[in-house]
């Protein structure tokens, strides 16, 4: 089966037997189907197995057996996979609460799943109900071993894996999770056990370290760096001290080699800077895999509206990414069009040095990766095809002075993609979340996030909260102090972004997720029905009826003028 076929074949959900049968023979999955020359198959497997899951909230057996068979392979959606797993994760949550199991082992043999364990090794749980559900499960490890010298062999051993499993998610989502002084008591009692075996030359049990990493990171245990100077780490460790001090030390070291091409001296831009280097955004971990395209220009028609009509005359080569954060986006660009020439500059080392180690395990090596403030690339002797700046301008002192100066540095003809903050989505979601926060003077360090969070979990039943859980940025510190702590912002209007692209450009069109992109152009087909989708101003109108549809910014692509 080839993958234009496949690719041919999939036109409604209903579709996804007509993929899965050639895999099952007497519902045993075939070897075939774990063959690398699969994957493409696999991973347009998993986007429609997404679908299902999230319209039914829960897995089937049939997907479930899919899924379990394609976890280790790391040339999938990773990013997909771990959606549906953590729809079906909060599914058996929901039903574990519902049957009030207690019983320690009951409670532990939830995650006698093979997907479960991945998922939290792998991704960030991004549901408030979910979340409490394992905070419970770790105070309760916490406590437990914490009290007992000697521990059951026999709970220990389904225990175990669960640790690593949420020393890993904790380190994911960087520890944002609430720690009550009951947990801080036992964590003294488990670094003086710590000590009392070091001092005695007797092994650290692999729990002790395990739960010790629950709370904060390998990096930040002297005492854990100290004795594993000396002694080797077993093998279920391995992935653990892998993210938590290797990769975190080779960040450091790449810091160091990475080229500046401007200043930074900017009063705002030095604040944000600041910011990114002591909490790089975003920390993401798994990488979109998406169907192959012939270019990159081709890539960008797809996600446009059909009318749109620029020239496809475009020598799309050279790619500015102005703010590519840590890297995800670039390296996304690349995996889509190999054969760019992508330069990706940002305000932040630490952030540029995780795209920089990230892009070293892809094997990527079309982009070039340097330091750079936006508002000073005149220093950059070099104008470009396509540029991309998501996320980025709205957090300059005067935004019009970045978009100005990417302007300068786009050919004619060029094609510019913008994310901008959306004023109406934003007032809605964060202006009562921020008038608290401004209220308590909270600031924007990990303990001011867990506090103002408690204080939100705490009020989850009050309308003004509910909607921001919604949000997957609530469920990490960087995400969270991104979105509601952030040293600099500007938000804007449809009219705003009207005004500032005047007659110099042509709207291509806004873009969005699968899910929101329905909305979208519904709501825009019901108001304007027959209408192009090209007017700007049109979506103004729109997202008055369902701010949602901008939930993360507006997101869209312009072409300069000739």
């Amino acid at each position: 089966m080839s993958d234009k076929k496949i690719q041919n074949s999939i036109k409604t959900i209903k579709e996804i037997d007509h993929l899965i049968k050639p895999f099952f023979i007497d519902e045993k999955i075939t070897e075939n189907f774990n063959k690398e020359e699969n994957s493409s198959i696999k991973s347009q497997l998993i986007i429609l197995i997404q679908k299902v899951t999230q319209s039914e909230k829960t897995l089937s057996r049939k997907n479930s057996k899919i899924i379990e068979s394609i976890i280790e392979d790391h040339n999938v959606n990773t990013e997909a996979l771990s959606n549906i797993i953590l729809i079906d994760f909060n599914s058996k949550v929901k039903n574990f609460y519902k049957e009030k199991k207690q019983n320690d082992f009951e409670l532990l043999n939830l995650f006698n799943d093979k997907k479960i364990i991945f998922f939290l090794h792998k991704g960030i749980v991004t549901n408030i109900y979910t979340e409490l559900f394992l905070i419970q499960i770790r105070r309760e490890l916490l406590k437990k071993y914490s009290s007992n010298l000697v521990i059951d062999p026999k709970f220990n051993k389904t225990a175990l894996p669960i640790i690593m499993a949420l020393a890993n998610q904790c380190f994911n989502n960087e520890y944002i999770w609430h720690i009550t002084n009951e947990e801080r008591q036992n964590i003294e009692k488990i670094l003086a056990r710590v000590n009392y075996l070091i001092k005695n030359d007797n092994k650290i049990p692999n729990s002790f370290i395990g739960l010790l990493c629950c709370y904060q990171n390998f990096s930040s245990h002297q005492i854990l760096l100290n004795y594993f100077k000396e002694e080797k780490y077993d093998d279920i460790l391995k992935e653990l001290i892998q993210k938590q001090f290797i990769d975190i030390n080779n960040e450091k070291e790449i810091v160091g080699k990475i080229e500046s091409l401007t200043q930074i001296d900017n009063e705002v831009s030095l604040k944000v800077m600041d910011q990114y280097e002591s909490n790089p955004y975003p920390r993401w971990l798994n990488l979109n895999k998406g169907p192959s395209y012939l270019n990159y220009i081709e890539y960008i028609k797809t996600i446009l509206p059909r009318q749109n009509t620029f020239s496809d005359k475009i020598d799309a080569k050279n790619v500015l990414i102005a703010g590519c954060g840590t890297g995800k986006h670039p390296l996304e660009v690349s995996k889509i069009d190999p054969s760019l020439k992508i330069t990706a500059i940002d305000i932040s080392k630490p952030s540029i040095a995780y795209g920089i180690r990230k892009s070293k395990e892809l094997g990527i090596k079309n982009i070039k990766w340097a330091h750079a403030d936006i508002l000073k690339l005149d220093s950059l002797n070099k104008e470009f095809d396509i540029i991309e700046s998501s996320g980025v301008i709205h957090h300059l002192e005067k935004p019009i002075q970045g978009f100005n100066m990417l302007d300068k540095k786009l050919k004619k003809g060029g094609l510019l993609k913008l994310g901008l903050y959306a004023r109406r989505f934003r007032s809605i979601y964060l202006d009562d979340i921020r008038k608290h926060k401004n209220q308590n003077k909270f600031t924007n360090d990990i303990e001011s996030i867990r506090k103002l969070r408690l204080f939100l979990i705490n009020n989850i039943q009050n309308s003004k909260y509910q909607k921001i859980f919604k949000i997957p940025d609530i469920y990490n510190a960087s995400g969270f102090r991104d979105l509601i702590m952030h040293v600099q912002e500007h938000d804007f209007s449809i009219p705003d972004i009207n005004k500032m692209i005047s007659d110099k450009y042509k709207f291509l069109g806004f873009f969005w997720n699968s899910n929101n992109a329905i909305i979208a152009y519904k709501t825009f087909e019901r108001i304007f029905p027959n209408k192009n989708k090209l007017n700007i101003l049109d979506w103004d109108v729109v997202e008055e009826e369902v701010p949602e549809i901008f939930s993360g910014m507006y997101q869209f692509w312009l072409q300069k003028k000739l």
